[in-house]
């Protein structure tokens, strides 16, 4: 025995099946996009900081998850280098000699030099 569909369990059924092919489409989106990233995340190699050659002029100082330089030559590089002695981050002092390194994980020790080795008067903790 078949039975007749009315128009409302029609369009209510191709509305479901619209949904669930909806739902489909985005998990899978969201599976290539998941793979795709995880697949060409490879770790970041960083380089060796070079080695402490003499004072520098600036301070370098920290707070929660930020790292700043004062008083640095403006237009200078200077590099966020961490406790194994690798370069983190790289940036340049601003017209006022001031450089903040945002987003630095809190509670570790850096210290901030020049390409040219010179350390700051002070060392920069992000506590």
């Amino acid at each position: 025995m078949t039975r007749k569909l009315g128009m409302e369990e029609l369009s209510m059924r191709s509305f479901r099946v619209y949904l669930a092919t909806l739902a489909a489409v985005i998990a899978g989106l969201a599976l290539i996009g998941g793979m795709a990233t995880t697949a060409s995340a490879k770790p970041k190699q960083l380089k060796t900081a070079p080695k402490v050659t003499s004072k520098a002029t600036y301070t370098a100082h920290g707070s929660v998850g930020d790292a700043y330089v004062k008083n640095a030559t403006p237009g200078n590089t200077l590099l966020l280098v961490n406790e194994k002695n690798k370069i983190v981050r790289t940036g340049k002092a601003d017209t006022y000699g001031s450089k903040i390194f945002y987003d630095v994980t809190p509670g570790a020790f850096f210290t901030v030099r020049t390409p040219k080795g010179m350390e700051p008067r002070a060392r920069a903790s992000s506590r």
